[in-house]
Order: structure tokens, then sequence, then C-alpha cells
């Protein structure tokens, strides 16, 4: 598993060097909330035209995130626009909805987002809302 991130890195990286238009570095912030900082990465699709397709199918659960946000980081360290194509995504748990709904835009796009996927965050919007 680690050697298939390292060749998706290093394959992403290869295709930013070849072409140097790509000169885009994602800005770091720190925002202290309470007594904890948080590091927030400011990369948007508007300051990054370049981008990778990410297909996540089947199903998607909180002990996937981790492994799904290292393909989102070796991205955006090689200054592309991570997009999650989750046109064939047939389940996901509570976390993963968060973990979209919390990136959306900000760390990545999400592309074929079916029905019920986009319900579900409309609906968990709402209720936050309340």
């Amino acid at each position: 598993m680690n050697q298939l991130l390292h060749d998706l890195y290093n394959s992403l990286c290869k295709k930013r060097l070849l072409d140097r238009q790509m000169m885009v570095r994602p800005i770091t912030r720190v925002t202290i909330k309470g007594d904890e900082a948080i590091e927030m990465r400011d990369l948007s699709p508007k300051s990054v035209s370049p981008s990778v397709t990410i297909r996540v199918s089947g199903s998607l659960s909180q002990g996937h995130l981790a492994y799904l946000d290292q393909f989102v980081d070796s991205a955006i360290d090689c200054g592309l626009w991570p997009l999650l194509d989750v046109a064939y995504l047939e389940e996901l748990d509570h976390d993963a909805l968060g973990y979209l709904m919390g990136g959306e835009g900000r760390h990545f796009g999400i592309v074929g987002c079916p029905n019920f996927i986009r319900e579900w965050m409309q609906h968990e919007k709402e209720r936050f809302a309340a």
C-alpha cells in the first residue's frame, strides 16, 4: 500500500516537473481556535488550473479516510487540484459523509455525486443550521 502511494506521488510530481506552468504551491495557514492551532491548506480550484481525478467507488467508511486523504495530500503537494469522482460510490458512513462535506471546495472538488449523497449532505447541513 505504501509503495502504491509512493508510485502515485512520484508520477504526479514527474508530471508537474515536465510542465513548468504548474508552478503553484498551496499556501498553508495556521488558525488558532481555542487552545489549538489548526493548519489549513489554502488551495482552491480558482488558484490551480491543473487537476487530478481520484475515483472512489463501492463503499467509503471511516477506515478508508486516512488512505484517501493521502491521495488528496499527494495531489496538493504536486500543485494539482484533486477531484473526487464518487459516481460509483454505493454506500458511505457518517464519518465519510463528514469528510466529503468538510473537504469539498476547500481541499478537493467532488464530481459525479449521486443524488443520495447530495440529499444526505443537504439534510446534514439543515440539521446543523437548526
